[in-house]
């Protein structure tokens, strides 16, 4: 088993384990690995290509002279040796950035998740941490996507809050609780609730 397929299962398991924790149940996004895949498909086809048009140009016709034969046969191996040196680096380090975007994006499934109902237990604040240190995320990446995720927690609560038209007493508690939560000032959730506002507009014109 990979260290990318291990860190997947570890992964999965600690985000049971935080669902568990919630009495209410939120849907976790789906990873999107096919752009970083792709590029490591190619990657690893590019040899594989790179043999291919070899063989194909071996398999032509002979019509050219000896000299001009002996010219293409020096630029094809020069080609390949460049194509030997380069292309491990560019595999390991597309790998290694590759497995770094699919750790953030699980590791941001599971904060939003956390954070989904406005309160982070002790226990999901020690999976996190577990998470953390088996994603090998630093503290600046986790603080930098905590607050993107409390803001998207709190835009979906006013979306919510929002759309027939008019916010009830409870819905208003909620968002207090939230904005106290998330640290959220005043200026800052006039200016999300207008952009929400806008947006439902929109759809419904």
């Amino acid at each position: 088993m990979t260290d990318l397929e291990e860190q997947r299962k570890r992964v999965e398991e600690l985000k049971k384990k935080i669902l568990e924790q919630k009495t209410k149940g939120v849907p976790a996004p789906v990873v999107q690995e096919t752009s970083s895949n792709s590029a490591i498909e190619t990657k690893i086809i590019s040899p594989i290509q790179s043999i291919s048009a070899q063989k194909n140009a071996e398999a032509l016709p002979r019509a050219e002279s000896t000299s001009q034969n002996s010219k293409q046969e020096k630029q094809t191996g020069s080609i390949t040796k460049e194509e030997k040196k380069t292309e491990p680096h560019n595999n390991a380090s597309t790998q290694q950035h590759a497995t770094g975007m699919i750790a953030l994006q699980a590791y941001a499934q599971a904060l939003k998740q956390a954070w989904a109902d406005g309160v982070v237990s002790k226990d999901e604040e020690a999976m996190l941490s577990v998470l953390r240190q088996t994603l090998g995320i630093g503290s600046g990446e986790h603080e930098s996507l905590e607050r993107e995720l409390q803001i998207e927690v709190y835009i979906h609560a006013l979306t919510v809050a929002w759309q027939d038209g008019g916010i009830s007493s409870e819905e208003s508690e909620r968002l207090e609780f939230f904005r106290e939560r998330f640290h959220i000032s005043a200026d800052e959730h006039f200016r999300l609730e207008k952009q929400v506002r806008e947006k439902l507009m929109r759809i419904k014109q």
